[in-house]
């Protein structure tokens, strides 16, 4: 299973993911594609794991998210 970190997130329970295998790529990631429920955003640099689905029009998109851990908080 792929993994990435969550480059971006914003209110409206979407964002994009940074694989490592292609991180030139950002993947879309809605909030109804996270399988863990006690989350209910994804946290910006949060490791993730993901499934790439490829849509009807040809764009890919995470789905089956799993979030690995999150950020370290810096001082």
């Amino acid at each position: 299973m792929p993994q990435g970190i969550v480059k971006n997130w914003n209110t409206k329970g979407y964002g994009f993911i940074t694989p490592d295998d292609a991180p030139e790529t950002n993947l879309f990631a809605h909030i109804t594609d996270v399988q863990d429920f006690e989350w209910d955003e994804l946290i910006r640099g949060s490791r993730v794991s993901f499934e790439i689905l490829e849509q009807a029009d040809g764009r890919t998109k995470a789905t089956s998210i799993r979030v690995i851990s999150e950020p370290k908080e810096t001082e």
